[in-house]
C-alpha cells in the first residue's frame, strides 16, 4: 500500500476505475451518512455546497475509484457537473451501507485536470465552475 496522500497534497491521484454506469444517483450521494471524521468544518462546507453551490439540475458527471493509500481503503470521488466532489469510502458505500461520506470538495481547476484521463475530461462548464470555486474561496468555507 502506498503512503496516505492528504487532500491538500498536489500529487497525482491513482485512479483505479472510472464507473461509466453506476446504479445510484446524485440523491444517493447527497443522502450518504457522514463518517466519524466528518468535522464541523466539513459539515459547514456540505451545507454551503448543498444550499448555494449545487446546481438545481445538477447530475453526476463522473464517479471514480481512487486509491490515496488510506488504511480504510479506496474512495469514490463523485464529481458533479457543477464541480462538486463528494468523497466517499468505497466499500462502505457500495457494500456495507455504513456511514461513508468523508468530505465534499469544491473542485478547483487543477483538481479536475488531475482527474483527467481518456475516461474523464471535464467540460467547459465544469471547468468554469472550478474557476468560480477558486475565485470565491469556496474551499475555505
Amino acid at each position: 500500500m502506498t503512503d496516505y496522500i492528504p487532500y491538500d497534497d498536489e500529487r497525482i491521484l491513482i485512479v483505479n476505475k472510472v464507473y461509466h454506469f453506476y446504479n445510484f444517483e446524485l440523491d444517493d450521494i447527497i443522502k450518504a451518512e457522514p463518517t466519524q471524521h466528518f468535522s464541523i468544518e466539513r459539515q459547514k462546507r456540505r451545507d454551503e455546497a448543498l444550499n448555494r453551490l449545487l446546481d438545481k439540475d445538477d447530475y453526476l458527471d463522473c464517479v471514480m475509484s481512487v486509491d490515496r493509500g488510506h488504511p480504510e481503503g479506496c474512495e469514490l470521488h463523485c464529481i458533479t457537473h457543477s464541480g462538486l466532489i463528494f468523497v466517499l469510502n468505497e466499500d462502505k458505500f457500495l457494500i456495507t451501507d455504513q456511514p461513508c461520506l468523508i468530505t465534499i470538495l469544491n473542485a478547483r481547476v487543477g483538481q479536475l485536470v488531475r482527474y483527467g484521463s481518456e475516461n474523464y475530461q471535464p467540460d467547459e462548464y465544469t471547468l468554469q465552475k472550478g474557476r468560480e470555486h477558486e475565485k470565491n474561496g469556496d474551499n475555505e468555507i
